[in-house]
């Protein structure tokens, strides 16, 4: 055989000029991770939702395909249907489907586990992979996590998946009266719709609503006619409300730095 999987993500990130530490910028993956990863050792790494989420995010910023090299990470490093939370709060198990259970039925499994590692994230970085997690399950094409900014009074993207550095650095923040779905979600409180066509894709717009009101929105961004499944509209306003709670957290402080951070 070839090479190994850490070995061959390594030889594509030095191949493009990639220093590993840009790599920790991007992706807030902690260096002795992706050093593990690229001598194959993942002995040190979260499993789970974590662990395949980090894989896609460290594919994204070499540019990999994430879910092929997460079809390979696997292929090489197979898993137990454990969950483990790398705050150390503990693991989740989720059980192996049954030949009985139907696709809809290993759907809400796993929208059920992600809600759960939702649940119990402590730290903003950790949601990275999750919102990879989120984007898989949906079969989206990206997601962004706007979040409201006091300070300068307009919604800012302060978590990514499946966008570039470049295409967020060219994002303007959204005021409450400007003229897009992102701010009509939030000054609205209703998901908005952005029916997609053969030019242009689809997209979701759903508030995250708090006991004290909205303070940002979740932009989902399908391939056209994705966003009208009731399924899809279901699981996206799940997340949506998971992501509601994290934010009106004491993380939520945590979570505007990095949005101040990234779309300097």
């Amino acid at each position: 055989m070839g090479k190994k999987f850490g070995a061959r993500l390594r030889q594509c990130r030095e191949a493009h000029g990639i220093a590993l530490d840009a790599v920790v910028r991007q992706t807030k993956i902690k260096r002795s991770l992706l050093e593990g990863l690229e001598r194959d050792d993942v002995s040190g790494w979260p499993r789970g939702f974590f662990r395949r989420g980090f894989i896609r995010a460290y594919a994204q910023v070499i540019g990999v395909d994430p879910e092929a090299a997460v079809r390979e990470f696997l292929a090489d490093f197979p898993e137990s249907p454990e969950i483990s939370d790398p705050s150390g709060a503990g693991a989740l198990t989720a059980p192996e489907p049954t030949p009985a259970e139907s696709s809809g039925d290993r759907a809400l499994a796993a929208v059920a586990a992600l809600c759960t590692a939702l649940g119990r994230i402590g730290r903003a970085q950790d949601l990275r992979p999750l919102l990879g997690e989120c984007a898989c399950l949906l079969k989206a094409i990206g997601v962004i996590v706007w979040i409201w900014d006091e300070a300068t009074e307009a919604l800012r993207p302060a978590l990514s998946h499946g966008y570039s550095d470049g295409v967020l650095s060219r994002l303007p923040a959204v005021t409450r009266d400007s003229d897009n779905a992102t701010a009509e979600a939030f000054r609205t409180e209703r998901t908005c719709t952005i029916t997609g066509n053969g030019i242009r894709n689809s997209a979701l717009v759903i508030p995250l609503l708090t006991p004290v009101g909205c303070n940002g929105a979740l932009a989902i961004e399908f391939a056209a006619g994705a966003e009208q499944t009731s399924a899809v509209r279901a699981v996206s306003t799940i997340v949506a409300a998971m992501l509601a709670q994290v934010f009106c957290s004491d993380s939520a402080a945590d979570l505007g730095h990095v949005a101040s951070r990234e779309s300097a």
